[in-house]
């Protein structure tokens, strides 16, 4: 309905159909972006980019979980840490292709609907040196021969991320991950215009992208919540119970032609 209307407005009007491109800079909640934007007519505009949120950073986690001095006895004594450290990579990215409806044609404000699309893993976290985790490998390997001969249920050491216990591989090295919908519904408001109608413009939007139901992973298994407690990973706690992700968005635009 909107090509539709474009093209019987097209000679009437500053903005037809793919008359003008705009490129934009995008900097929010999203991360840092870049994108591209045309006119379907005065009350539609399309836009279409990239946008990428990278973040590293290293933590100290708490060694969650025992080893009992009966299973020290039987199988050797282990010395084992009180933290590890371990690297965290925040690397959102995503493609988009967003609508921008403008109820006025002489407004900025703006409604926007669309899609925003990329990779499930938002959060990974790992081990910092790597086969630092041996130790706690092996001692589970106790733990678990432990528990199959005496019938009882000692439990697994892990790292303990709020209500989740994230354990070592046989390699001795751990990786947490933060998975979401690869495909991100969109909706927002704003003011400003995707294709400005002077040589330059600026955009402020607000908005909700849809992830679904977050989920944590532990070396590719999902995991559930432990109540293990603990404070380091309160947000991440926080946002796995949230099925939506705020957006805040600022973009300087540039019209080329």
């Amino acid at each position: 309905m909107a090509v539709m209307f474009s093209m019987t407005s097209f000679a009437q009007t500053e903005f037809g159909l793919f008359n003008h491109l705009a490129i934009g800079l995008n900097a929010g909640t999203t991360g840092v972006g870049v994108d591209l934007a045309a006119p379907l007519n005065n009350h539609f505009q399309l836009r279409a980019g990239f946008s990428v949120l990278p973040f590293t950073m290293n933590e100290d986690l708490d060694l969650d979980g025992y080893y009992p001095d009966e299973i020290a006895t039987q199988f050797g004594s282990l010395a084992l840490p009180s933290e590890i450290e371990v690297e965290g990579k925040l690397k959102m990215s995503n493609a988009k292709v967003l609508l921008d409806i403008y109820p006025s044609k002489r407004s900025s404000f703006h409604l926007t609907a669309g899609a925003y699309i990329g990779s499930e893993e938002v959060l990974t976290l790992n081990n910092a040196v790597p086969g630092s985790l041996s130790i706690i490998t092996q001692a589970n390997k106790n733990i678990q021969q432990w528990n199959q001969q005496t019938g009882q249920q000692i439990d697994q050491i892990g790292l303990e991320l709020g209500d989740y216990l994230l354990t070592a591989d046989n390699s001795g090295n751990m990786k947490g991950s933060f998975k979401t919908s690869s495909f991100k519904p969109y909706v927002g408001l704003g003011f400003g215009r995707a294709v400005p109608k002077r040589a330059v413009g600026f955009m402020f939007e607000l908005g909700a992208m849809f992830w679904g139901s977050p989920k944590i992973y532990c070396n590719d298994t999902e995991l559930k919540p432990e109540n293990v407690g603990g404070d380091e990973g309160d947000a991440l706690k926080l946002i796995s119970t949230v099925s939506i992700y705020p957006v805040m968005n600022f973009r300087l635009c540039f019209k080329a032609f």
